[in-house]
């Protein structure tokens, strides 16, 4: 088994709370939202595997994360999923029983297919994936400033952010290949459509360039269960730049399922 590097806090005897972080980034990324939880959560940050403190895992599938993950965290926990990871969580959760899913700026498919127009075009992944070829760093860095884009609070997050790439271990290159493959390829609408695997609630940035607020409608019509936010004046990181909204959204619906 591939090891997750996992960093907890808050309080053990509280209920299990667990982070995923997006696509080119680590477990750090939450690190300016993790004080809002301690009191009411034991937090879970990860790793997810060729990032950070955790090795590269092959086959760099779905299915196999989602098993790694499973044998290795709590169980019956909430799982808070932004972007790439909010895809994993999905996936999880229609294949274990977890408490419930909150997730930031994800979609159960990334890319625009025919009835499904609120997503990112193939022609941007690919882009990106080329360019990963050539310079990775320079590509997670352009990549950051597409996520903070039109957001309130963009210039000081982006400062922050990139400060933070830069310090931290780089990202294994075949994690970076196969994270886009999975936001290219994975499509898990048909499960939506299908059933509910648990309480879920829906959080987008209003002014996200890469996962359009539009998506919340589009993805509810696939369940209307779902619940759904939208944070205003947000981009693609509102849990950092909007903690605040973010965490009122996340109690409310903690508070709901608990």
């Amino acid at each position: 088994m591939t090891t997750l590097f996992i960093k907890q806090s808050g309080n053990a005897h509280k209920p299990p709370i667990i982070l995923l972080h997006g696509w080119g980034f680590q477990h750090s990324i939450w690190d300016d939202f993790v004080p809002f939880l301690i009191e009411d959560f034991s937090v879970f940050q990860i790793d997810l595997f060729g990032y950070g403190q955790t090795p590269m895992l092959e086959p760099y599938s779905l299915e196999n994360i989602a098993k790694h993950l499973i044998e290795q965290l709590p169980k019956n926990a909430l799982w808070v999923g932004w972007s790439l990871g909010g895809l994993i969580s999905q996936y999880v959760a229609f294949h274990n029983k977890i408490k419930g899913l909150f997730l930031i700026g994800s979609s159960p498919c990334f890319i625009q297919k025919e009835h499904w127009q609120c997503a990112m075009a193939e022609e941007t992944l690919n882009k990106f994936a080329f360019q990963l070829e050539k310079d990775w760093a320079g590509t997670l860095q352009r990549f950051l400033a597409l996520q903070l884009q039109g957001d309130d609070q963009s210039r000081f997050w982006l400062k922050k952010l990139r400060f933070q790439l830069q310090n931290s271990p780089a990202p294994h290159p075949l994690a970076l290949n196969a994270g886009l493959q999975l936001l290219k390829t994975e499509d898990l609408r048909n499960l939506w459509e299908k059933s509910m695997p648990c309480p879920t609630f829906l959080c987008f940035g209003r002014r996200d360039a890469l996962v359009p607020a539009s998506l919340s409608d589009a993805w509810r019509g696939l369940n209307p269960a779902l619940r759904n936010g939208i944070i205003e004046g947000a981009a693609h990181t509102p849990f950092l730049s909007h903690a605040p909204d973010v965490l009122t959204a996340l109690r409310r619906f903690w508070n709901e399922i608990r």
